[in-house]
This record gives C-alpha cells, sequence and structure tokens, in this order.
C-alpha cells in the first residue's frame, strides 16, 4: 500500500504514487524519473534501493544547532547570538568561569586569597580557609573584650541600650544622665527655672523668677527665690530683667518740664515751663515715705493724673480713685509736694501754693 508522498516498493503489490508532498511544496515523477536533492547543508547519495541522505555542515545556532564542527574535551560552550557557539579551554582543578564585563566573555580562572584566607585547589573541590585564629580584640576604657567564635558583644552599661541593625551599632541613653557624669540627673526642667545644686544627687528647680526676683540665699536652708525688700529711706522699683533703687527723702533731683506729658517718678522736683498744659501722670509703685514736689513758672497750668488704683489727699478731700481722679492747679505759680503714705496707691499734699480743682 503507498500513500502521497510514500513509496512503498516492499510489499507484494507496489503501487507508485503520482505526487510526493513535503514541508514546502510537491513534486510530481517525470517519466517515472522523481529526483531527491539535498539543501543547505543536506547531501543526497544513492545505491541499489538504498538513498542516503546526510549532513555536509554544522547546524547553525538559528536552527537550534551549536553551528560547531567538533567541541573539545571539557570545554565549556558560550553562547554569541547567532554565531557558533564560543569555546573555552578545558578548566583546571579548582577553575571557574569568570565574568568580564569588559568582553561579556567569562573567562576559565581560579579565586583569589585575600588578607587572612587561603584557597586550596583540587579536582572538582575548592577549598577556602582562614589563614589565622579571628581572635580580634577591643580595647576599652577599662579592660579588653576578645571576639569568641567571631562574634563579640556590645551592651549598653548604665544608663544605656544597645541596638543593632545591618552593619551598625547604636547606643542610647536610657534614664537621665547623673550629676558625677556632667548631667543633671533631672528628667525635666521647668521652662526659665534656676537650677540648684544638691550634691551628687539630682538638680532641683527653684522656679520662674517674676519682675525683680532674685535667688536669695538662706544659711543652712536653700536660697527662695524673692524680690528685694525697701527699708527707709529708699524706694524699689521692679520690672522685667531690672531692679531699679532709688534713695527717698534724701534729696530732690530737679527737672526742668517743656513738654505736654511727664512721667512722675520718686525723690524727684519738676519745674513747668510751657505756653499749654503739662499732665504730670503719678508712678506705677512707690515705696511708704517716696516725695514729688511739682511747682509752675509757665502760663500752662499743671494736671496731676492717676493710674488705676491711685488717689491723692488734699487737706478735707480725695481725689476719685484711678484715672478719672486728678488735681489741676488754677493759678499759673501753683506747686504742690506729695508723700507717698499707702505704698504705691495713695499721696497726701503736705504743702501747697495756690488753688486747686479736685476731681
Amino acid at each position: 500500500m503507498s500513500q502521497a508522498g510514500i513509496l512503498d516498493i516492499e510489499s507484494a503489490n507496489p503501487q507508485i504514487p503520482t505526487s510526493f508532498t513535503t514541508d514546502s511544496g510537491t513534486a510530481i515523477p517525470l517519466v517515472n524519473n522523481l529526483e531527491i536533492l539535498g539543501g543547505d547543508g543536506i547531501t543526497t547519495s544513492g545505491s541499489g534501493k538504498t538513498i542516503t541522505v546526510t549532513l555536509d555542515n554544522p547546524v547553525s545556532v538559528s536552527l537550534g544547532g551549536t553551528g560547531l564542527s567538533s567541541v573539545p574535551l571539557g570545554a565549556m560552550l558560550v553562547g554569541s547570538g547567532s554565531n557558533p557557539l564560543l569555546l573555552t579551554s578545558a578548566l583546571t582543578n579548582g577553575q571557574l568561569l569568570i565574568g568580564d564585563t569588559s568582553t561579556s566573555i567569562p573567562v576559565p580562572a581560579t579565586l583569589t586569597a585575600g588578607a587572612g584566607m587561603t584557597i586550596t585547589n583540587s579536582p572538582g573541590a575548592i577549598l577556602l580557609e582562614s589563614s589565622g585564629s579571628v581572635a580580634i580584640t577591643y580595647d576599652a576604657d577599662s579592660g579588653s573584650a576578645v571576639a569568641v567564635g567571631g562574634i563579640i558583644t556590645f551592651a549598653g552599661g548604665t544608663g544605656l541600650t544597645s541596638s543593632a541593625a545591618a552593619s551598625t551599632v547604636t547606643f542610647d541613653l536610657d534614664t537621665p544622665v547623673i550629676v558625677a557624669n556632667g548631667g543633671t540627673g533631672a528628667t525635666s526642667l521647668t521652662d526659665g527655672g534656676i537650677l540648684l545644686g544638691s550634691g551628687t544627687g539630682a538638680v532641683t528647680v527653684l522656679g520662674q523668677a517674676t519682675h525683680g526676683q532674685l535667688p536669695i540665699g538662706s544659711t543652712g536652708a536653700d536660697p527662695v527665690i524673692a524680690t528685694l525688700t525697701a527699708g527707709t529711706g529708699i524706694s524699689i522699683t521692679n520690672a522685667a530683667g531690672s531692679i531699679t533703687i532709688d534713695a527717698t527723702g534724701g534729696g530732690i533731683t530737679w527737672n526742668s518740664v517743656t513738654g505736654a506729658t511727664q512721667a512722675l517718678a520718686v525723690s524727684n522736683g519738676y519745674v513747668g515751663n510751657r505756653g499749654t498744659t503739662i499732665t504730670y501722670t503719678l508712678p506705677d509703685t512707690a515705696a511708704f515715705g517716696s516725695e514729688i514736689i511739682i511747682t509752675n513758672i509757665g502760663a500752662g497750668l499743671p494736671v496731676i493724673a492717676q493710674n488705676a488704683g491711685e488717689s491723692i489727699n488734699f487737706t478735707g478731700s480725695t481725689t476719685t480713685v484711678g484715672v478719672g481722679g486728678s488735681l489741676t492747679a488754677i493759678n499759673q505759680f501753683s506747686s504742690l509736694h506729695l508723700i507717698c503714705v499707702v505704698a504705691d496707691t495713695t499721696w497726701n499734699v503736705i504743702a501747697s501754693t495756690g488753688s486747686w480743682t479736685i476731681v
């Protein structure tokens, strides 16, 4: 029996096909003659009843071959695109294929021993060994540590903890640094507070000082935050970051006034010399016994104004307490001598000339 493209010449009743179908095209015998020819890399030969098909060139890489006609014993194959495969030499003891970015072609080579290492190459094996003991010593401020089994431990001491990640060891404070080690021993400090030593114990905080306050010592006890106290003949004025100390009753400093307003200060005298009204304002703070003198020569009449909570006693009358109260001269050459009889708030007129309007 025969099929299209198959020649049956062995059966008792051979059949001769009239066409032969191939992978590409169909061949038809001509005068009972069919040629079987070799193509690219293939030759054919016939003898008797046999047709022999033979490869006459190595199969190319593009057709799944190597493109080589022979491969030396032990050689390594390296790809080369669509070109025939490249061949390395046979590897010797311990050799490996090691990449080379300059050529993109790996080369047979052995590993190189670095510091502290030895390499022994043998058939089918590579032995890596340390060339010496790995006993690394770390000297510290007190004593030394030696690695055991290649491991050394970094441990936190008093007030320290250690942590590790990747190649980094980090030390952190976990308690306040004590006074003996240069710290305060405190976990928090009052904003603006004054620190007070306590021997080897943690420092303490006196607190935040208000206007004019100072740390004042006390024998056998801790200092305290307090203001200075004014004695006889002294006035003290406290302000932000400053303390003003004035003598009272120990002389008057005289001032010529030509402006429309003038803030009064204790232990001062004022001579008004202005064509229009001059408004004088009592000080916010004044110690008991403080003095102020006011006289006038200009056409402008003096007015004594007050701050909140202040008043002036004039003979049998008292001004309205606060900023609504005042004394105003009626005569050009009027004068007043004032004495503070209640600290900061109340004044008495102990001498006057001219007439005054009391509000």
